[in-house]
């Protein structure tokens, strides 16, 4: 890295045409998970008369003869009508068939069980904690809290970070603006439940963002703040070819 000029990395990047529409941004402050299709639902047919989603990570199942789809939610499964739910506790699924279809998709790597697929989903619904599920066939981001987001000020700045979350949140004390970082972009809304998110070049996010300490635990968003000394060791990095062997 330090025979590239750092220069010569930030005066000649390669540029891209990128969409940067603002995805479908869900917020929860209660136990939540997020099935995402890439698409509408590409049914295959599978065992037992029953059909499979086959174009999401999840394991969605649908049964033609009810009419109902089933999703595997930890050790069990949810069951709803329509692809976007509502989804709720299955009741009288076919069980012996999901458990079959679902032990060979996970051995074979074909879907993701959503949840601690060790975790019973009937204790979840009686102590009143199961996830509430969420599906969609648009790109999607789900913005989970473990209760109300507490604001928390960033030292030498007008910005305030949600401190209960995996996810990078921020307000902006000043315009009253909320900013999140997605997959490396930036979107800003007036309200995290209600959005609208719009898409917000990074630089023309506030200044008080490079100003970001690197003792700070949002440190890590540094890298997607023009101008900062991450940023511009991201670019040069970027610049190094890198190579990998895939077995």
């Amino acid at each position: 890295e330090s025979a590239m000029a750092l220069t010569e990395a930030a005066g000649h990047p390669k540029t891209y045409t990128l969409q940067n529409n603002p995805p479908r941004v869900i917020f929860s402050i209660t136990p939540a998970v997020l099935a995402l299709i890439d698409g509408q639902p590409a049914l295959q047919p599978t065992t037992d008369n029953l059909q499979k989603v086959i174009n999401t990570r999840a394991l969605i199942l649908f049964d033609p003869s009810k009419n109902m789809y089933y999703l595997a939610l930890m050790d069990a499964w949810v069951q709803a009508p329509s692809i976007e739910g509502p989804w709720s506790q299955a009741q009288h699924e076919p069980t012996k068939a999901l458990d079959k279809i679902k032990k060979a998709a996970v051995a074979s790597n074909q879907n993701q069980i959503l949840g601690h697929p060790e975790q019973s989903l009937k204790d979840a619904y009686k102590e009143g904690d199961a996830p509430t599920v969420y599906v969609s066939t648009v790109p999607a981001e789900l913005l989970l809290t473990q209760g109300e987001p507490p604001m928390t000020p960033i030292l030498g700045t007008n910005l305030q970070y949600v401190a209960n979350t995996g996810n990078d949140i921020f307000m902006d004390s000043i315009n009253n603006l909320n900013y999140i970082l997605i997959a490396g972009r930036w979107f800003s809304s007036l309200s995290l439940q209600n959005g609208p998110w719009q898409y917000i070049a990074a630089s023309n996010l506030p200044a008080d963002f490079a100003k970001i300490p690197t003792s700070n635990p949002k440190a890590s968003v540094l890298v997607s703040v023009p101008g900062t000394p991450q940023a511009k060791e991201a670019l040069i990095a970027n610049q190094i070819p890198q190579t990998a062997a895939i077995s």
